[in-house]
């Protein structure tokens, strides 16, 4: 695999030992800018109905990207950390670009949407180590059942090592660090289910899109970083954190993706993501400044599920496999 230099030209300094920290204080807004892209063709699919099996297109691409601009104000810090923030949604697009294969099926899904939590804000609460309540602020007209899935980290501090690091120092991180890279913050994503505009006399078969899902943390393989050392940036010494990620693994997905319009009687996906990246953080205020990383991405899904036609239910299944790319690009800003 190649993978580009993500680095621009600059002079590393090697001075000595540096301590990588995330120290937000009292009253901090940050902002993050937060963009996942993928591009995956069809190398194979095969759709099943009633026992019949179609060809649904090698070499069908779909483009997708999904940008999160989330602010987190830090309104109780204390010696043992952030003990209480505001996080404002302020924008959470999607958008799907779907090249069709000639003479195949037609796949239908191209365009942008937004998230329904764009908008709102939650409070965070610490209630232990590792506990927290999140509440929608006051007058927010959020739905509670959108909470559940949120997490509070967002600022990828779970790539920062312990303790003071030299230059060419490496650490191994757990494959978790994986969901705070391609899914940061959690599910961001709910949307009320759209109409289908199907032609006289078809049917819309809705398939997951796979690159978006979740259990990134139950891949198996090695996530590691190494220090390269600081430059001189705005704001002060830069440290830089090359990560380097070579993981795999298969789960369930079918309580992920199940909804009141679907139940997934198999829903399986395997992925196998190998990438490079690098991570600059502010040494002397205490925060990540960006993020860049590049990869390589398979995945083979498998769906079973019935759904009501003219004629009664439908079974249907899908199995196809898919490959291409996946680049994170992500930025901090401090007030």
């Amino acid at each position: 695999m190649q993978v580009l230099n993500l680095l621009p030209i600059a002079l590393l300094l090697p001075l000595g030992s540096d301590r990588l920290a995330h120290a937000p204080t009292e009253g901090r807004v940050a902002t993050l800018t937060h963009t996942v892209s993928t591009t995956l063709v069809t190398d194979n699919a095969v759709l099943t109905m009633m026992g019949n099996d179609q060809d649904m297109g090698e070499g069908v691409e779909s483009q997708g990207s999904a940008t999160f601009v989330v602010r987190d104000e830090y309104t109780k810090v204390d010696d043992e950390g952030v003990q209480s923030f505001r996080r404002m949604f302020d924008s959470l697009t999607r958008g799907t670009k779907i090249e069709n294969a000639p003479g195949h099926l037609e796949m239908h899904g191209s365009g942008e949407r937004s998230s329904d939590l764009e908008g709102h804000s939650v409070e965070f609460e610490r209630k232990g180590e590792d506990e927290w309540v999140l509440a929608f602020v006051e007058d927010d007209d959020g739905e509670e059942e959108w909470l559940e899935d949120l997490r509070p980290s967002i600022s990828l501090e779970s790539f920062l090592p312990e303790g003071e690091v030299d230059a060419g120092d490496e650490w191994d991180l757990e494959t978790a660090v994986l969901e705070d890279l391609l899914r940061p913050g959690g599910e961001l994503w709910v949307e009320s289910p759209a109409d289908e505009d199907v032609p006289e006399g078809g049917i819309a078969i809705r398939l997951p899109s796979a690159s978006g899902l979740g259990g990134w943390s139950e891949l198996e393989g090695e996530v590691t970083a190494r220090y390269k050392g600081t430059r001189e940036g705005d704001g002060g010494r830069l440290g830089v954190i090359e990560i380097t990620v070579l993981a795999e693994g298969e789960l369930d997905v079918g309580e992920e993706i199940s909804d009141d319009l679907v139940e997934y009687d198999v829903a399986f996906l395997e992925r196998r993501l190998e990438g490079k990246g690098e991570l600059v953080w502010n040494l002397d205020s205490g925060h990540p400044v960006s993020l860049v990383f590049e990869g390589e991405l398979e995945i083979v899904t498998e769906f079973a599920w019935e759904m009501e036609g003219p004629g009664g239910a439908l079974p249907i299944e899908v199995a196809r496999e898919q490959s291409g790319s996946v680049e994170v690009r992500a930025e901090y800003e401090i007030e």
